[in-house]
């Protein structure tokens, strides 16, 4: 590629990431319900047809906005996650939305979305949903080697029981009126940690 090719190459990039930003502001004031091209080209300051040649379909834009803006959260809070195990990974994760409650309401938007949508880029929120539990999984194994959680514990299963008390904890403080989130996820953890060092016995009848 030539040198006016790299030049166009890289304002096409700028462009894109002023959109991004502009995407995930005006999500973060209005929701991503709300989103459209006219309020994301306003917020980043490109013409509409602008935004829609980068972006040519409104998915795409979607996912690229909710990557930038949640998937950055996630990377950089690994460095707990190594340091400290899964628990406080997904603590932290946690505390990150309650500070910043319209990220909660574009994950639970971005997973309705999922719920209804097949074979298009809304399926990237599965695709990040089965990354996030393989990861949660895969630090669990690692807290158990370093002694952090029991080795009694199935990691596969402590992840799914990690991650539907982080998702359903942020459901529940944007549905009700309780402060205490991360008390609430401290108290159940410990809950959980105690099974954890039990052998599962299964239901009786």
């Amino acid at each position: 590629m030539n040198d006016t090719g790299l030049a166009a190459e890289a304002g096409d990039q700028a462009e894109r990431s002023r959109v991004v930003v502009g995407a995930v502001q005006t999500a973060r004031r209005d929701g991503f319900v709300n989103l459209d091209y006219f309020s994301v080209a306003r917020a980043a300051n490109v013409e509409v047809w602008r935004v829609k040649q980068l972006f040519p379909t409104w998915e795409s834009l979607v996912v690229a906005a909710a990557s930038h803006w949640i998937g950055a959260a996630r990377r950089q809070s690994r460095v707990i996650a190594e340091t400290r195990g899964a628990v406080a990974y997904l603590r932290h994760l946690l505390r990150l939305s309650q500070l910043d409650p319209a990220m909660m309401r574009a994950r639970v938007y971005l997973m309705s979305v999922a719920c209804n949508a097949r074979g298009t880029e809304d399926d990237w929120y599965r695709e990040q949903y089965a990354h996030l539990m393989q990861d949660v999984a895969q630090f669990l194994g690692r807290d158990m080697i370093a002694g952090r959680e029991p080795r009694s514990m199935a990691p596969r299963h402590a992840a799914k029981q990690l991650t539907a008390l982080y998702d359903g904890l942020q459901l529940q403080y944007l549905l009700t009126d309780e402060p205490d989130l991360l008390g609430t996820w401290d108290r159940a953890v410990a809950r959980m940690r105690n099974g954890w060092s039990s052998e599962y016995t299964g239901p009786t009848e």
